[in-house]
């Protein structure tokens, strides 16, 4: 709705939504004297007017409206959202122009945080940045989604980014142990992102004793991530016969 509110108000007076106006005197455009050319000067010297900068905005967004991106914009075209699904999860991206844009590089918050670290540099577009924070939020997505699929008596809870370590997402994960009377252990793993399949960098467990009797090196990273999971925390007859 919000969309078509925005086209509507440009299709009536697109310069109102892009520029401001200069105050003008009507009595300047008498042609009592016969005389077109001041009348010709003033009209080109009133006429609405918008900057480069903002310009340039404008552009870019035309440009990641053909890139195909799911975008909300806000009042006049001062903010955009672009949103992105994927299997795991949705992510977003708000982007604010810097009074000097494209000079300087516009204002972002995203799903990501920290995560993503903008890189702007005298080629950067809008674009490119929807392009490149895509491709970011897809490998992310994929990792979630390998760490996701565990079998029994492994269950994935949750996830989400890690609050200091940026390449690194904490997911937490149950483990009903029947060597230890059918009881629930909750897990909770750092995992690198851009290779979930890498030894965690730590494993901690609401039940401390339970990870003594883990043998650790057991962790293979030419298997999934629950596939190792299981060789460490499943009975190792079992798993040693499942991966033979």
């Amino acid at each position: 709705r919000r969309m078509c509110e925005h086209i509507s108000e440009i299709l009536n007076d697109p310069w109102a939504v892009f520029a401001e106006s200069i105050d003008r005197n009507p009595s300047d455009l008498s042609l009592s004297d016969g005389n077109i050319a001041p009348t010709l000067e003033h009209l080109w010297s009133s006429r609405r007017r918008i900057s480069d900068s903002k310009w340039r905005w404008l552009c870019d967004i035309c440009d990641v409206l053909e890139g195909g991106y799911d975008c909300e914009f806000g009042q006049s075209f001062d903010s955009l959202v672009v949103k992105f699904r994927f299997a795991a999860s949705e992510y977003s991206i708000r982007m604010l122009p810097s009074s000097d844009f494209p000079e300087s590089p516009p204002e972002v918050n995203s799903s990501l945080g920290d995560a993503f670290e903008l890189n702007w540099n005298e080629d950067s577009t809008l674009l490119s940045i929807c392009n490149e924070y895509g491709d970011q939020c897809s490998l992310l997505d994929v990792a979630v989604m390998e760490c996701s699929e565990v079998d029994y008596p492994l269950k994935f809870i949750a996830w989400r980014l890690h609050p200091d370590e940026v390449d690194c997402i904490t997911v937490e994960l149950s483990l009903l142990d029947e060597e230890f009377g059918g009881e629930e252990t909750r897990l909770t793993l750092v995992v690198e992102w851009h290779s979930p399949r890498s030894f965690p960098r730590s494993i901690c467990s609401s039940k401390p004793n339970r990870l003594r009797s883990v043998s650790f090196d057991r962790w293979d990273t030419s298997l999934s991530f629950g596939e190792s999971l299981q060789r460490l925390f499943v009975r190792r007859e079992d798993v040693d016969a499942e991966y033979v």
